[in-house]
């Protein structure tokens, strides 16, 4: 059976277990990045044996699962692409650890092990013995979401993962004297805490994070122009190899097309028949693209908020790229120079924040309700309305410069959505009361306030 992990996680196992939790989720060339949703997952394994852990490709998935298994004393890898005949064998596998946390990776190539983790499970509980807990990785698609929650519903709870988002780059610290052998995935146990970044260090690292986005690899780049290399051979691979091997009856050339044209118009509001005419097909197959890249994580689709009391609410559908070094790839943007010179900057800003604001909630699995809110006519409008659980009603309007004015409509807005909170996220530092009863703040303060509100 092959087991096992990376030749740099093995030394980091055999020489570095003095301590019991490791605060690594990502180390690269001397940064290190404490990922979220490591808290989320061991909070899903005290309700659950089962986890399911879903996002697209080359996000982090393996290397999170490898931090994790440090803090257990007994836990397995398998990763199903390289096993034969793993199904004859998996009931014989958790039945002789059952203390262990067992690590299935890319688990979507084979859907029969979903039957045998059930029966597993299922026999653990009639007899009230200890069950081995299991995480399941898989990339993200239609396919694999299915087959779980038809084989484990009700024995398994789903966790989204994400890139970075604007907390864990805040937590990234230099260390000259860590050798740079160190490979992605590794733990560090033994080196200290640094004293914290100040603002100008904290603004950098945002902006690098929207100019390149959250892939680790593309954020982690020595440079810009070899972060968007990476990006480019990462779309190409992903729609020329990866995602035909997803089974979505769509064809190839027009899903790349299709999110491209997303791509195009960073936070724009879907207009079908502009796209049918754009790709030549239909309005059902551009649908069905839209639906496939929805599932894979690579696009975000904001509903309407329909909770008005005010004029004819406009109920089209805005869909924006969920990685925004993704997008600015494709418009061919390298350096932050040329960002800031592209027209469609504040749109690109707009959808950054927004995603931000949404994958701090997803990372930390709160419950929350989510749209934009905007009339046929135009006369009232705001970016995001946002809802965690029971709690205040946000109105959030996003602006790139901390010196943009609101105007009327965007109050009216909020009077229309009745919002409790109103808030104007800029991609400065200052914290300041602004007209018609907003708040300005930066993007990490807005994402820290909704969480803790």
């Amino acid at each position: 059976m092959k087991y096992g992990w990376s030749f740099w996680t093995l030394l980091t196992r055999i020489f570095r277990r003095t301590k019991s939790d490791y605060q690594l989720a990502v180390v690269k060339d001397r940064f290190r990045v404490e990922r979220s949703v490591r808290t989320a997952i061991m909070r899903a394994f005290e309700s659950y044996d089962c986890v399911v852990l879903l996002g697209p490709r080359r996000i982090g998935k393996s290397d999170l699962a490898g931090l994790i298994s440090t803090t257990r004393a007994n836990s397995i890898y398998i990763d199903v692409e390289k096993e034969d005949d793993l199904v004859a064998k998996a009931f014989g596998i958790f039945q002789a650890h059952p203390d262990y946390l067992i690590v299935l990776d890319e688990v979507q190539i084979e859907p029969r092990l979903f039957g045998k983790i059930r029966a597993y499970l299922d026999e653990r509980r009639r007899t009230g013995s200890q069950s081995a807990q299991f995480l399941l990785l898989g990339s993200a698609s239609l396919d694999l979401i299915q087959r779980a929650a038809h084989r484990l519903s009700g024995r398994f709870q789903q966790v989204l993962m994400s890139g970075f988002d604007i907390d864990e780059v805040r937590s990234i610290r230099a260390k000259p004297e860590t050798p740079a052998l160190i490979a992605e995935g590794d733990a560090i146990s033994d080196i200290e805490e640094l004293p914290p970044r100040n603002q100008s260090d904290a603004e950098q690292q945002m902006g690098r994070l929207w100019l390149r986005g959250g892939l680790p690899e593309s954020f982690l780049g020595e440079s810009d122009a070899l972060s968007l290399n990476y990006r480019d051979n990462f779309l190409r691979q992903y729609f020329d190899l990866d995602i035909p091997n997803f089974g979505f009856e769509v064809d190839g050339l027009i899903l790349e097309r299709v999110f491209r044209l997303v791509a195009d118009d960073p936070k724009g509001i879907l207009n079908t028949q502009t796209f049918s005419n754009r790709l030549g097909c239909d309005g059902r197959t551009v649908g069905q693209c839209l639906f496939a890249l929805q599932r894979l994580l690579l696009i975000r689709e904001i509903r309407p908020w329909t909770e008005s009391i005010r004029g004819e609410v406009d109920d089209r559908r805005q869909f924006y790229i969920r990685d925004s070094g993704l997008a600015h790839a494709v418009a061919r943007i390298q350096s932050f120079d040329q960002l800031s010179q592209w027209p469609k900057v504040g749109e690109s800003w707009e959808a950054f924040a927004a995603e931000q604001l949404i994958v701090a909630l997803e990372a930390r699995l709160k419950v929350f309700r989510v749209g934009y809110f905007r009339t046929k006519d135009g006369s009232y409008e705001i970016d995001l309305v946002l809802q965690v659980g029971s709690g205040p009603v946000w109105g959030i309007e996003m602006k790139k410069s901390p010196t943009a004015r609101l105007s009327r409509k965007n109050a009216d807005a909020c009077d229309s959505v009745h919002a409790d909170r109103r808030l104007m996220v800029h991609s400065g530092s200052a914290a300041f009361n602004t007209s018609y009863g907003f708040e300005a703040c930066s993007l990490s303060e807005a994402v820290s306030r909704v969480l803790n509100e």
